[in-house]
C-alpha cells in the first residue's frame, strides 16, 4: 500500500489537457492499492445470488468501489467534479471521465492536431519540456485512436527546434531512418547537457586566463586565498598589480596578504637579478683595467675573483659616496644578494 502523501504529488485533473498524464498517475496509485482492476471496470462485481460463497469477494469489491470513489473525486478540480458528483462507485466515475476526455470528436481532434503542429521550443527552458509536450499530445491523439506515426512525431520534434540546435538536428535527420520519438528526445536532452557543460568549462577557462577581477576587497581577497597563481605578475599583464597579479589596482595600493613562501620566492628572485647585474658591471670594470679603481670597487671591499660567484660583504672598510657604490650597497644589504 503506497503512502497517502503520493496523492499530493498528483496534479488534479483539469480536463482533456492533462487527462493522459493524470490517468497514468492515478493508475499507478490504484495499482499500489491493489484495486486498479476494480476501478477500471475490468473486474466486475461478483454475483452473490448464484454463488453464496462469493460473499467475501463481494464485500471487498463494494468496499473498494465506494472508498476509492472519493479518491477520484478529490483528485479533480471543481469543474470536473460536477461530471461525477452523482456517481456511486469508482468504476462509474472512471468510465464517465474516460468517455468525456477520450471522446473522438472533430473539434477535439482539430485542437490537438493544431497544438501538436505549433509547439514552440523555448530555449530558456530545458529541451525536455518541449519534447515531453509533443509526446503528451501524441498520447492524447492516441487516446482518441488517432495517434500520428512515429516518423511524424520525430519529424515534428526536429522541425520545430530552435535554430541554435541546428547541429544536432542535422545529425539526427541525416540518417536513412529517423529514430523513434523517445530516442530523439533522449538525444536532444543529452546534446543540450553536453553543450551546457562545455559552455561552463569555457567560461571558467576564460575567467582563469584573464584573471579579470574587481578592485581589491572581499572578492579579490577570496580569489587570492583560493589559489591565485600570478603572484609578482609573472604573466606580465600590463594591467595587473605587480605584487599580487590581479587587475583593478596597482602594487602601491595592494593590501593582499602574501603567503610567506611566496614572499621568500620573490625575494630570492629579485636578489638573483641584483647579483647578476652587480657581477656584470664588476666584470666589465676588470676587463677595462679599472678593477683596482676604488670608484668601481665594492664599497664593502668585497673579496672576489675576476669571475665572482658570491659577494662577501664581510669587511667593514668605508664605502665611497658615489651613486653607483650606493646602489651596490643597497643591492647587497637590502636585497641580500646571493
Amino acid at each position: 500500500m503506497p503512502p497517502s502523501y503520493i496523492l499530493k504529488e498528483i496534479t488534479k485533473l483539469t480536463g482533456a489537457s492533462n487527462w493522459n498524464v493524470w490517468k497514468v498517475d492515478m493508475k499507478m496509485y490504484f495499482m499500489g492499492e491493489e484495486v486498479w482492476k476494480i476501478v477500471s471496470g475490468d473486474e466486475k462485481k461478483p454475483a452473490l445470488e448464484s454463488n453464496p460463497d462469493n460473499s467475501a469477494d463481494v464485500k471487498k469489491w463494494e468496499t473498494a468501489a465506494t472508498t476509492y470513489l472519493s479518491t477520484i473525486y478529490f483528485a479533480c478540480t471543481r469543474d470536473v467534479r460536477t461530471k461525477i458528483q452523482n456517481c456511486e462507485t469508482a468504476p462509474d466515475a472512471w468510465k464517465i471521465l474516460k468517455e468525456e476526455f477520450e471522446k473522438d470528436t472533430p473539434s477535439a481532434r482539430l485542437a490537438l492536431h493544431t497544438e501538436f503542429q505549433s509547439v514552440v521550443h523555448d530555449t530558456s527552458q530545458p529541451v525536455s519540456i518541449y519534447t515531453n509536450r509533443i509526446l503528451e499530445l501524441a498520447d492524447q491523439l492516441d487516446a482518441l485512436g488517432r495517434r500520428p506515426p512515429d516518423e511524424v512525431v520525430s519529424d515534428t520534434m526536429l522541425a520545430h527546434l530552435d535554430p541554435s540546435f541546428s547541429e544536432i538536428m542535422t545529425t539526427l535527420s541525416s540518417v536513412d531512418k529517423i529514430a523513434a520519438p523517445k530516442d530523439v528526445a533522449t538525444r536532444l536532452d543529452a546534446w543540450e547537457r553536453t553543450r551546457k557543460v562545455a559552455a561552463i568549462s569555457r567560461e571558467k577557462a576564460t575567467a582563469s586566463s584573464t584573471n579579470d577581477g574587481s578592485p581589491i576587497g572581499g572578492s579579490a581577497l577570496t580569489a587570492c586565498e583560493s589559489g591565485l597563481n600570478n603572484w609578482g605578475n609573472k604573466n606580465k599583464d600590463p594591467g595587473a598589480c605587480n605584487r599580487c597579479g590581479m587587475r583593478g589596482h596597482f602594487a602601491r595600493e595592494c593590501n593582499v596578504q602574501m603567503p610567506t613562501h611566496i614572499q621568500e620566492k620573490l625575494a630570492a628572485k629579485r636578489a638573483g637579478r641584483c647579483h647578476r647585474s652587480h657581477s656584470a658591471r664588476y666584470d666589465n670594470d676588470l676587463d677595462s683595467g679599472s678593477g683596482s679603481d676604488t670608484s668601481t670597487s665594492c664599497p664593502r671591499s668585497c673579496s672576489r675573483s675576476p669571475s665572482p660567484t658570491r659577494c662577501n660583504p664581510s669587511s667593514s672598510k668605508s664605502s665611497s659616496s658615489s651613486s653607483r657604490q650606493k646602489a651596490h650597497h643597497a643591492s647587497i644589504h637590502t636585497l641580500r644578494c646571493l
